[in-house]
């Protein structure tokens, strides 16, 4: 996928592995800012109205911080940006019902609403 700024590769190392690559076709000082401001990351990385605030730590092995609704109650989370959305409702939020099935959204086990739209938690990042 390609726009005028930015070319997305993804490739797939194994039947279980999937690598997303982003380029910019930008200014360095540009591209940073874009993911480490809280209202870009939002645009960036977030379904419209997802995340009610999101902001990230730059630095290599840097958390992501972000905030969001949950059956009406407002969360908070630290957490690494490689796990998931299943890993951090069943994790941090001690939320159960959401089950982990076959680890690749196939089964449904996993499903939840976000903004009302079905998605697979298992492979979903949560911001």
């Amino acid at each position: 996928m390609m726009t005028e700024n930015i070319t997305v590769t993804i490739t797939t190392p194994s039947d279980r592995e999937a690598v997303v690559t982003r380029e910019f076709n930008a200014p360095a000082a540009l591209v940073f800012e874009a993911v480490t401001k809280a209202e870009l990351i939002k645009r960036w990385y977030g379904a419209a109205g997802s995340l009610d605030s999101c902001e990230s730590d730059a630095r290599v092995g840097g958390a992501w911080r972000f905030a969001f609704t949950v059956n009406g109650k407002q969360n908070s989370v630290e957490s690494d940006p490689e796990r998931s959305l299943l890993e951090v409702l069943r994790e941090d939020l001690q939320l159960t019902g959401t089950k982990y099935g076959c680890g690749e959204g196939a089964c449904g086990a996993c499903t939840v609403l976000v903004n009302g739209k079905r998605t697979f938690s298992c492979s979903t990042i949560p911001v």
